[in-house]
């Protein structure tokens, strides 16, 4: 999917998000009205799987905290044609980085640690190449993407599926090119530092502490954390490429987990 086809569904998202807050403006939403949204939202994404904007989706709408609509469309897999329902598993990729700091203010609220708290307090032996600015360093600076490091640093290292713990050891020879907390850089393999960070503050693996703190009570029973377990589903839809025209869909690789 690319970002073209990624911001049409996110206007259509906006666009059912302005109805409802219209609608709901100053007055409850009949359920006439509810159902005239819900049923022009299921067009329009009816029609931007249709036109082969995308492969497959599956959507929810939640409205005064209940579920109000929930459905899979297109295919899971474009190969063998199986379909997208409401429990296929999908891949969240960036949108873990929502889930680690929700955990992380979970842990804070909890009194594990805190948002100021220095990346080092966790893991002593972490530096960069100026030894003062990673004394400098905080879980909101790694939180918030403005660490002052290069921006997506050692992507390519994750992609070429090095390991975490060799890829933590090439943070220490990065420069800096602002303060902390001066300038915004988007990382990934530094953000992960959160995991060792949630795996010290509370003496037990970051998964678990995921799992525990915000799946189960979510009751997200089809969610995980690792590749092993998503491939595990039955129901897990497959990364697709579009080719020729058609959607073509490969394995899920094991790189960014």
């Amino acid at each position: 999917m690319d970002f073209k086809n990624l911001g049409r569904l996110l206007w259509i998202g906006i666009f059912i998000l302005l109805m409802i807050t219209q609608l709901g403006f100053g007055q409850t939403v009949t359920s006439a009205e509810m159902d005239s949204i819900i049923a022009r939202f299921d067009r329009r994404v009816s029609a931007y799987i249709g036109e082969g904007s995308g492969p497959g989706i599956a959507v929810a709408m939640v409205y005064d905290g209940k579920i109000i609509f929930q459905k899979g469309y297109g295919f899971r897999d474009a190969k063998t044609e199986a379909l997208v329902d409401t429990n296929t598993v999908f891949r969240l990729a960036s949108v873990s980085k929502g889930f680690a700091s929700a955990l992380t203010g979970v842990l804070v609220k909890e009194g594990f640690l805190n948002w100021d708290d220095k990346v080092i307090k966790y893991i002593p032996d972490f530096t960069l190449k100026d030894t003062s600015a990673v004394r400098k360093l905080t879980i909101r600076h790694i939180l918030s993407h403005t660490t002052g490091i290069v921006p997506h640093a050692y992507d390519t290292m994750i992609e070429d599926k090095v390991s975490f713990d060799k890829i933590v050891k090439a943070l220490t020879t990065l420069d800096t090119h602002c303060e902390a907390g001066d300038c915004y850089g988007y990382q990934n393999a530094m953000y992960s530092l959160i995991s060792l960070i949630v795996d010290a503050a509370t003496g037990r693996h970051y998964g678990s502490m995921l799992a525990e703190k915000i799946l189960q009570p979510l009751r997200l029973n089809n969610a995980s954390f690792t590749q092993k377990a998503m491939i595990a589903s039955e129901n897990y839809a497959k990364p697709h490429r579009r080719r020729g025209g058609e959607w073509r869909s490969g394995e899920v690789e094991d790189s960014y987990y």
